[in-house]
């Protein structure tokens, strides 16, 4: 009968635990979880949605650690803001309150309901009603794939 050999089983244990912990994390990451917000007001433009300007707005009243108010221009020569925010799946409570946009597809500011438009980081409010939702939609889809 052979021997063990406790540094062979020390080491191999300790490579299978390695293993084992970056699928973990490759299966809890989100994709577009390295993109900022701005890359999606970018992407918004780069699909032919008319932002006309873009304001920074405080991403606590949804939980989130971004967030930007992004103004497009309408058919009728008006305008309409959107909510854009981006939430670090590496915070916990940020985590969880994206986890909550994804499942319940809404969100409350100041006590009013919001749609939510979620794609892995990323969550848009203020879309339901604008005459371009079908192509912000399209563009949030796409955002963040090679």
């Amino acid at each position: 009968m052979r021997k063990l050999n406790c540094h062979r089983v020390a080491f191999f244990g300790s490579v299978l635990f390695t293993a084992l912990v970056l699928l973990a994390a490759g299966c809890f990451s989100v994709g577009n979880n390295h993109l900022e917000v701005k890359h999606l007001v970018d992407h918004l433009a780069a699909s032919n949605i008319p932002v006309t300007a873009v304001a920074p707005v405080n991403p606590k009243l949804l939980g989130a650690g971004e967030g930007l108010a992004v103004t497009i221009a309408l058919p009728d020569g008006k305008e309409q803001d959107i909510g854009v925010y981006k939430y670090n799946i590496d915070v916990e409570t940020q985590r969880k309150k994206l986890d909550f946009c994804k499942e319940n597809g809404f969100v409350y500011v100041n006590g009013l309901k919001f749609q939510t438009f979620v794609n892995g980081s990323f969550v848009l409010i203020g879309v339901e009603k604008n005459p371009y939702k079908t192509e912000i939609l399209k563009a949030l889809e796409t955002f963040g794939r090679n």
